[in-house]
């Protein structure tokens, strides 16, 4: 009885001996792993170190260095995915949630330097978006001008894939709106140019209805005076009729025409003949010019030479001739001219001008 129970001590011991022999072996093996995967980490060669760890855990569930380190690396090759995708706030949470144990690898490097390109990116991100609502309010307040200036102020670059969209889709509303806003400010400009044309054309009538009135009252008076006037009085009247001579009145013969001209217009322009074909009337440049005709008011075309003029006027010449009157369609002269206020002024009485060719 004695040996019996002599016998199951000693199985008993022997076989504690062997289990524990067996937890240290697994121990043993399990580190090894995490050896060799930390080897192949630090060599950045993740995959082989994900390998390692998983066998360390076979031998070991409980080996927290292996835990950790899959952990590590799995949290930045998603984190830098997500970065090379644009989920810049998906990335920043993916790595800030990686175990703080990584500092004590090689990979530190990499996961500090990807932290610090998705931190700079964020900060980019909320400029550009800052600036993206700046010119929201521009264009809640239809201030397009100011909006086409702070749009065209944004790095483009800066922004991630939906901002970018945003600014494309902002630039071209804005755009849009621009042309629409030029094309009506030509309107005006156009509308407003043809009133002042009208107004002068009014004023210059009337001028020449009340002339017309004086003229006749003078001539009836002159008539009634020169009833008892001898031969030196008709030659006396005949001096003062050419002495009153417009001298603003131009003959173009080789047209049959004849053009009154403003006073204002006295040592303010030329005359340039075609011949038959007709004039072109330019105003006198104290400048260099910049292309040929710059600065002209208006033409007189024969039908074989009409171009493109704005609103011309028929005359019948008495040589059976067609001639056309009128301004070229559009400025003759560049607006930083520093005589462009002066060719605009005098280019408002050209109609007025037109009107007074005549026959000869």
């Amino acid at each position: 009885m004695k040996k019996t129970i002599l016998s199951i001590i000693a199985i008993v011991i022997i076989t504690l001996i062997g289990v524990g022999g067996y937890s240290e072996y697994k121990e043993k093996q399990s580190n090894k792993y995490v050896e060799l995967g930390v080897n192949s980490m630090n060599n950045c060669k993740y995959n082989d170190a994900i390998n390692y760890m998983n066998k360390a855990l076979k031998f070991n569930k409980n080996n927290l260095e292996a835990e950790n380190i899959i952990k590590i690396i799995n949290g930045y090759e998603d984190s830098e995915k997500d970065f090379k995708e644009e989920n810049f706030k998906e990335a920043q949470q993916l790595i800030n949630n990686i175990p703080k144990e990584y500092i004590k690898y090689n990979i530190k490097n990499p996961i500090d330097k990807l932290k610090n390109n998705i931190n700079e990116k964020l900060v980019d991100i909320e400029k550009v978006n800052n600036e993206i609502n700046e010119v929201k309010g521009d264009i809640k307040d239809k201030n397009f001008k100011k909006a086409k200036t702070d749009i065209d102020k944004i790095n483009i670059e800066n922004g991630d894939k939906d901002q970018i969209q945003q600014i494309n889709k902002y630039n071209s509303e804005i755009d849009t709106q621009l042309a629409a806003e030029q094309k009506l400010e030509i309107q005006k400009k156009i509308q407003l140019k043809t009133s002042q044309l009208k107004q002068k054309e009014s004023e210059v009538k009337n001028e020449s209805i009340d002339k017309n009135i004086l003229t006749d009252k003078s001539s009836s008076i002159n008539q009634n005076k020169s009833v008892d006037k001898n031969n030196d009085n008709i030659s006396n009247n005949n001096i003062v009729q050419k002495k009153a001579i417009n001298p603003n009145v131009y003959i173009a013969n080789d047209l049959g025409l004849s053009i009154t001209f403003p006073a204002s217009w006295r040592g303010k322009y030329y005359i340039k003949s075609r011949g038959k074909d007709g004039l072109v009337v330019m105003m006198k440049s104290n400048n260099k010019t910049k292309y040929q005709n710059e600065g002209e008011l208006f033409e007189i075309d024969s039908a074989s030479t009409y171009g493109l003029l704005d609103g011309p006027r028929i005359i019948k010449s008495k040589n059976g001739i067609t001639y056309y009157a009128g301004p070229q369609t559009g400025m003759t002269i560049d607006e930083n001219n520093p005589q462009f206020e002066e060719w605009k002024e005098m280019s408002q009485s050209t109609y007025n001008v037109i009107d007074t060719i005549k026959c000869i």
